[in-house]
């Protein structure tokens, strides 16, 4: 992290959010942790380093923002305009207190993307969850190469999944990652969330046909991900695991299983 990176960061910051005041010294410790690239929104990561930070005045424009993004996310969201409350306070709590020593959820956020939208993503996941969809917080597992269907289970990926079982979760959760911000949130959204194409038109102003386009690419990124760092955590040539991910791809409905 240069130098000239903080100043630039510290100057946008500054000019976007006079009343907030963060020391350089905290600024560049919460940049350092976000890693060599740097953000790519200066304010919106001045801002959230100061709520990192605890800074009050921080937490007030914060808060305005989550507020706005919240109210228009359940204005596009079918049936969550009555949680508004309680994903305001559930945000409000992993956003604005250190919750067991883990600081505040705006860790997360790596200036990448815009705030508002972050913040918005979110927002949908938390009305969604409070609506009463069920959500797994250990959402990756091995099961998945347990329900491939019995005409998919010849010896050779029998023999494969004994050795792959204790890579395949590492593997996917690292894939997950690794794909770009917003395809990471189109898959979580729309498999483990649940979240209808049509709602998602009206929370990006896209056309569903369009976002399908963008999801099937999304899964698409993950499989050949997963393959890549199985491949690396396990020793077996990506060659060898093809015939497994295309059971995988195959043999489930949906990105669901995988996520669940």
């Amino acid at each position: 992290m240069t130098r000239a990176l903080v100043d630039e960061v510290l100057r946008a910051g500054e000019a976007s959010w006079p009343g907030v005041v963060l020391s350089r010294a905290a600024l560049a410790g919460h940049l350092q942790r976000l890693g060599a690239a740097g953000p790519a929104h200066y304010a919106d990561a001045y801002l959230a380093a100061a709520v990192v930070e605890g800074i009050p005045a921080a937490q007030v424009a914060a808060d305005a923002i989550l507020v706005r993004a919240v109210r228009r996310c359940a204005r596009r969201v079918g049936e969550v305009q009555a949680f508004v409350p309680e994903a305001l306070q559930a945000l409000r709590l992993r956003l604005f207190t250190a919750r067991d020593g883990r600081g505040s959820a705006l860790l997360g956020y790596d200036g990448a993307g815009p705030l508002n939208g972050w913040l918005r993503t979110a927002a949908v996941r938390e009305l969604l969850r409070q609506r009463g969809l069920k959500r797994h917080d250990d959402a990756l597992d091995t099961g998945v190469l347990e329900r491939l269907p019995a005409e998919e289970r010849d010896p050779e990926l029998s023999m494969l999944r004994a050795t792959l079982r204790p890579h395949f979760k590492a593997a996917l959760r690292a894939a997950l990652d690794h794909l770009p911000a917003r395809e990471r949130a189109l898959l979580l959204l729309v498999y483990l969330d649940g979240v209808a194409l049509t709602d998602l038109s009206k929370m990006y102003r896209q056309h569903r046909v369009t976002l399908a386009r963008h999801l099937a690419a999304a899964r698409q990124s993950l499989m050949l991900e997963t393959r890549r760092r199985l491949s690396d955590l396990s020793g077996v040539p990506e060659s060898d695991l093809a015939p497994l991910m295309a059971a995988v791809q195959t043999g489930l409905t949906d990105l669901r299983a995988l996520l669940q």
